[in-house]
């Protein structure tokens, strides 16, 4: 899955450097919606979902 290889290395990079990322979905696929959480999750940004 994309969102392993991604957020990896954003857990990575925050070791160094604090960036925290929240997103937005789009779309009502839930792969994407996934992708787009597990990214928020890992930097403890929030992800919000628009219908």
């Amino acid at each position: 899955m994309h969102w392993n290889r991604v957020t990896r290395h954003l857990a990575d990079l925050n070791r160094f450097h604090k960036v925290t990322v929240h997103t937005i979905a789009y779309t009502d696929n839930q792969w994407y919606r996934d992708q787009l959480q597990r990214i928020a999750d890992v930097t403890g940004g929030h992800c919000e979902w628009v219908k």
